[in-house]
């Protein structure tokens, strides 16, 4: 029973990143370096759905609290709230701490699973809360990994998932980005 939740889970993360990456009728990402600043904005074709957001290219984590200063801005063009998720790949976990963070039942289960792949499993080690539309955050509050661990110091490649919802129902729209960021602990 523990396989099939695992692999659900794992299911709808690529489902997710399918999404981003196939439904979004259009993505255009239009990338400007300022002071280590990383601005992005994606456009479907419909020009009523659009996601415009800036945040930083490298973000700086306190190893000590897991927190993260850094802004993340929703656009005014956007078409909605948005929410930001950060995740990490097994594979960037392992390469980086020598294990996943994932306890040791979840990762003998997924180790037991044919279609288990570090490099398209990920974990989710943060999300903001809706940032309403010309709005921003000023920080980031990193979580433990299953198993209790928190990221050691050290750079890590992650995924950002932005997820835009209508602003006054809050339900999710038919667009999303994704770009990848590098986070330093220190």
């Amino acid at each position: 029973m523990k396989i099939k939740r695992m692999l659900s889970v794992i299911l709808c993360i690529a489902l997710l990143l399918a999404f981003c990456a196939c439904d979004a009728e259009k993505e255009q990402t239009d990338e400007a370096e300022e002071e280590n600043e990383q601005q992005t904005s994606d456009t479907a074709e419909r020009p009523d759905e659009r996601i415009s957001f800036s945040m930083m290219g490298k973000i700086s984590v306190d190893a000590s609290t897991q927190t993260a200063n850094t802004t993340v801005q929703n656009g005014e063009d956007s078409s909605g709230n948005i929410l930001l998720t950060i995740l990490i790949s097994d594979a960037e976990l392992l390469k980086k701490t020598g294990k996943t963070g994932r306890t040791a039942q979840e990762q003998a289960e997924l180790d037991a699973s044919p279609d288990y792949d570090p490099l398209n499993s990920y974990q989710e080690i943060c999300h903001s809360p809706l940032i309403p539309v010309g709005g921003e955050i000023g920080s980031l509050v990193f979580e433990p990994l299953a198993d209790g661990t928190v990221l050691p110091v050290g750079e890590y490649e992650v995924l950002a998932f932005f997820k835009v919802y209508d602003a006054e129902t809050n339900e999710p729209l038919k667009i999303a980005s994704k770009t990848s960021r590098i986070i330093c602990v220190e």
